[in-house]
């Protein structure tokens, strides 16, 4: 009953995160299901107690977005119109756009799952052919077809609980005695994700922690063996404290690190001057959906869109329901909310959230197709703030961002 309580907390956590993850989750919810299934011995008949505790413990988690997505706009999946529900967009609105990718483009499917490492990769690949025999193969092959064939965007973020259990394949794998090639196949992964990654010289530190971590771990697993050799037992020991020290001493080192963004466009020098120079303040922000940035260290900063048509407090769906179904944009990014917008009812909107800042970033080149934007890419609030220089004066700028402090009234 406590693994079901668990599962079910998990799987709900996940649901919650994004729809994607309601599909992503099915494999999963097969497998807890089958596995209860077989385990629970038949006099025990706990099935009518578990289903409950399943559900309210999903509808405690993740599945409360859900259902309030259904309260407030009657579509559990809003904005994406399905099941006859109303909706924004559709499936085909979804599969026309730029993130689609076509079912037989089977060389980006082999890059995105080449991206996770070569080492870990490889190493992913046997484990799951000596595993073949558990859950982790299939569930495995499910979730790569749901990514591929079910959901409207391949994009490779959507291939994470793929990797997570083929990272549980490696470990499973990694335990079998008779198995040796494979036994370090996840050490071997790890040394070549460190050696891959740009970041090394900048974190060199965390980088090395985790296979030092990982190595302490497999010389701690033969110590006991070891114990009855007094040099073999204390060059053991003095290795894991080695490690220990350093995963330790470099988790320090990340904590205390500033916690810098970087996409790798020029927004990245606007982040860092934000970073450096606001702190304990309210902020608007318009032209790009990254916000967390903003939050500054300690997440000191109050973040929040502010919006330049309707009420203060409308969101998406508030202004949907002003579009007749004649009206709706065939497009997977609409953006309804910044129809009929106007200085006034902007500043009065601002004033209401008593915004203190002012982020103003350039539009990404995809966002531009459904938002108006100046020939430099930026929406309509930087004309309207360059324009009332005496309420909104100039603190930074540069081709792809702009930092404004907001007068009080």
């Amino acid at each position: 009953m406590g693994d079901l309580m668990t599962a079910a907390a998990s799987l709900g956590l996940a649901i919650g995160t994004k729809y994607a993850a309601a599909l992503l989750a099915v494999p999963f919810a097969v497998a807890v299901v089958a596995t209860a299934a077989i385990a629970t011995p038949e006099r025990l008949r706990p099935r009518r107690l578990a289903a409950a505790g399943a559900v309210s413990v999903l509808l405690a988690t993740g599945g409360f977005w859900y259902v309030r997505n259904l309260w407030l706009t009657g579509n559990p999946f809003y904005p994406v119109a399905t099941l006859g529900l109303p909706g924004l967009y559709d499936r085909g609105d979804m599969r026309a756009w730029i993130y689609h990718l076509p079912l037989s483009d089977l060389r980006a499917f082999g890059e995105m799952w080449v991206a996770a490492g070569i080492g870990f990769s490889l190493a992913g690949l046997a484990a799951l052919l000596f595993a073949s025999r558990e859950l982790e193969a299939p569930v495995t092959l499910a979730l790569l077809a749901l990514f591929w064939c079910a959901i409207p965007y391949q994009e490779s973020r959507f291939l994470f609980s793929a990797f997570g259990v083929v990272a549980v394949a490696l470990g499973r794998t990694a335990t079998r005695s008779t198995v040796v090639l494979v036994r370090y196949a996840l050490l071997v992964a790890l040394g070549g994700a460190v050696l891959e990654s740009p970041a090394l010289p900048e974190r060199w530190w965390p980088a090395l922690a985790v296979p030092l971590g990982v190595a302490a771990a497999l010389v701690w697993e033969h110590l006991p063996a070891r114990a009855g050799r007094p040099i073999a037992g204390l060059t053991a020991l003095v290795f894991v404290g080695c490690s220990s020290l350093a995963l330790a001493s470099g988790l320090a080192r990340y904590r205390a690190a500033d916690p810098s963004y970087e996409i790798g466009s020029g927004i990245d020098d606007a982040w860092a001057w934000f970073r450096a120079n606001v702190r304990g303040t309210r902020i608007a922000y318009t032209g790009t959906n990254l916000a967390f940035p903003l939050t500054g260290r300690d997440l000191s900063n109050r973040v929040a869109y502010v919006n330049i048509a309707g009420a203060p407090g409308d969101r998406l769906h508030d202004f949907a329901r002003r579009i007749p179904p004649s009206g709706r944009a065939s497009t997977a990014e609409p953006a309804p909310y910044r129809d009929g917008a106007s200085f006034a009812v902007w500043l009065r909107n601002l004033r209401a959230a008593r915004a203190e800042v002012l982020f103003v970033a350039a539009l990404d080149a995809t966002v531009v197709r459904n938002v108006e934007a100046d020939d430099d890419g930026f929406p309509v609030e930087r004309a309207w703030a360059d324009a009332h220089p005496d309420l909104f004066p100039l603190r930074y700028q540069s081709p792809d961002a702009r930092v404004y402090g907001i007068t009080p009234p």
